[in-house]
């Protein structure tokens, strides 16, 4: 009886000639969604068809939760396109038919008496639906481009990217054993129509490739079809057809063309022809195959495995039934298949990987002549100094004195500066030769008289100090900084204009503590001690960069100052006081979050 029952509904399947509104109760009701035909109850009620056409009748528990396109919202054309349809179980995964098939019908809308538009119906086998949802999507370049975009109008008005999801669900458990419905009755969802609209222009999209994702409980698929233009030559009359599926995931991950093919009342056989496309869309054939049906199909839609590798290039499958050779029914068209281009894809591969190796080859190079500039350039100041080819430096420093950690630091800074980086003279309040009790001067008197030595060839070193919560007791000289900072206010600016003004810190500091007529830009590129030894050092022994290469004369690396890595008599025992200082401060901010 089955059989009997499958042949019947594919009589009534094959060819009608008529244009037809869309019978989804989306559309078919008001706007308010309470005046409706008799098939449905509200705008979210279920349609079906069954053997006879559609079902007149209201169909009970089953309920449309929302259609996208339908029941839009601002975020419902994004939230469709990120929707999943991925389970461990795929539809038609162990060789079974589909339960479900697609009708292209001749569409015609409410307001249009004659229309050349093509409409989606999804008929999907009544007693298997329980939690069904899916995706209609257009996948033609110029409306959804491959990474899921919205694609927007050329007239500025919205996105030519409409998707349409739906969520239908059955309450209880009503799908076996239903003598109401059966094998023969179908889930009918026909709202999906072959058009957008741009500039307000309706545009058809007959011919145009379009994907259907689709679950049903936790078993999906995604398959694709090519939306058939259903208009005949020389005449205004169309009929339905079914349309040819591929199976996306076996195409795309396991380079195998899967495809559904409707079985056509009559035919014996399946004659399918794999054509390469060309660009003025002419056909190559390139493949041939038939499907030999042995007995009649109780299932609408046959399930065939093309046994031909793809190559690169675009291609489609044409599919003719026949019955004792004879043509028996339209040609079918399948979806494009599209390949890459091998050839070409490989030579961009390795014009990348050349173009990779070229870049980093460049950049190590110049990278080698960069160091190898340096270190040929490298300079021992005290050298230097000895042999007259560099002048002994004045530096006067500025710095908190309410801390004698610090100013031990600053003492053995100093005394490095003064032995092996060419400093001939540091002027530091707390020095015991240049300092301020080292001929029991006044401390204004003193501060004028240092800042009038280093004005004309001279340096400025402001140099941070800790957090003064740190400072055990005060300073014999309090505030003796901002005292230095205010008689060197008037030549502070030109000095720093001529590099001769600077700012050091070291891990401990806080630029908190440095007098406010610091400029802010010196402020911003203070020198990290020890980190930025070597920058510190070239710019306070005026130092010249040098060229990279004679080809490129412009002076762009700067050279190394030997003592500038504090590895000589000294210099250990200055980092050893910085570290401890550090960790005291590190100690004592933590005491003060914990209070």
């Amino acid at each position: 009886m089955l059989p009997l029952l499958i042949l019947v509904y594919l009589l009534h399947i094959a060819p009608v000639f008529s244009s037809q509104g869309r019978s989804c109760c989306k559309y078919s009701c008001d706007q308010t969604g309470r005046r409706c035909p008799d098939w449905c109850s509200s705008d979210q009620s279920c349609v079906l068809r069954n053997l006879s056409g559609l079902v007149q009748d209201v169909v009970p528990d089953c309920t449309v939760l929302y259609d996208t396109k339908k029941d839009k919202t601002v975020d419902s054309i994004a939230e469709c396109l990120a929707q999943k349809y991925e389970s461990k179980t795929r539809l038609g995964a162990d060789g079974s038919s589909l339960p479900f098939h697609i009708v292209a019908y001749p569409f015609i809308g409410a307001s249009q008496h004659q229309s050349h538009f093509t409409g989606i119906d999804l008929r999907y086998q009544f007693d298997m639906v329980g939690s069904l949802r899916f995706r209609i999507k257009n996948t033609n370049a110029k409306v959804c481009p491959d990474h899921d975009g919205h694609v927007v109008d050329e007239g500025g008005v919205g996105g030519l990217c409409h998707p349409r999801c739906v969520q239908i669900d059955r309450a209880g458990d009503e799908r076996e054993g239903e003598a109401s419905t059966g094998s023969g009755t179908f889930l009918s969802y026909d709202c999906e129509a072959g058009f957008y609209i741009s500039r307000g222009n309706w545009i058809s999209t007959t011919e145009h490739d379009y994907q259907l994702s689709v679950c049903e409980g936790e078993v999906c698929g995604e398959f694709l079809f090519q939306l058939p233009d259903l208009s005949l030559p020389g005449d205004s009359s169309r009929e339905e057809q079914v349309v040819v599926l591929v199976d996306r995931m076996e195409y795309e991950d396991m380079d195998r063309v899967v495809v559904y093919i409707p079985t056509v009342k009559g035919a014996d056989s399946y004659h399918i022809t794999l054509v390469r496309v060309g660009e003025n869309i002419t056909k190559d054939v390139v493949h041939n195959q038939t499907h030999v049906t042995t007995q009649i199909s109780e299932e609408v839609m046959q399930r065939v495995e093309l046994d031909y590798s793809l190559p690169s290039g675009r291609f489609q499958l044409l599919v003719t039934p026949l019955s004792d050779g004879v043509v028996v029914g339209p040609a079918l068209s399948s979806c494009y298949l599209t390949r890459p281009d091998y050839g070409q894809h490989a030579l961009a591969i390795v014009t990348a990987i050349l173009v990779t190796v070229l870049i980093v080859g460049m950049v190590l190079t110049l990278y080698r002549r960069w160091h190898a500039v340096a270190e040929a350039g490298a300079v021992e100041p005290s050298a230097l100094v000895m042999a007259g080819r560099m002048e002994e430096q004045a530096v006067l420093i500025v710095t908190p004195l309410d801390n004698p950690d610090h100013v031990e630091v600053v003492k053995d800074l100093c005394r490095y500066l003064r032995d092996w980086c060419g400093v001939g003279t540091t002027y530091f309040a707390m020095d015991d030769e240049t300092g301020i009790g080292s001929t029991q001067r006044d401390p204004w008197k003193w501060c004028q008289e240092t800042g009038d030595k280093v004005r004309e060839k001279g340096t400025i070193v402001f140099i941070a100090g800790p957090d003064p919560g740190l400072a055990t007791n005060t300073s014999i000289h309090p505030n003796l900084e901002h005292n230095q900072a205010f008689l060197t206010t008037r030549h502070l600016h030109q000095m720093a204009g001529e590099g001769r003004a600077m700012v050091a810190r070291f891990s401990y500091s806080s630029l908190k503590t440095l007098p406010q007529e610091v400029p802010e830009h010196l402020k911003t590129s203070a020198y990290h001690i020890p980190k930025q030894t070597n920058e510190f050092l070239v710019q306070l022994l005026q130092v010249k960069k040098k060229a990279l290469c004679s080809l490129f004369p412009c002076p762009l690396v700067r050279p190394d100052i030997k003592p500038g890595d504090l590895s000589r008599l000294g210099g250990p025992e200055l980092l050893h006081k910085i570290r401890e200082l550090t960790l005291k401060e590190a100690k004592y901010r933590l005491e003060l979050q914990g209070e």
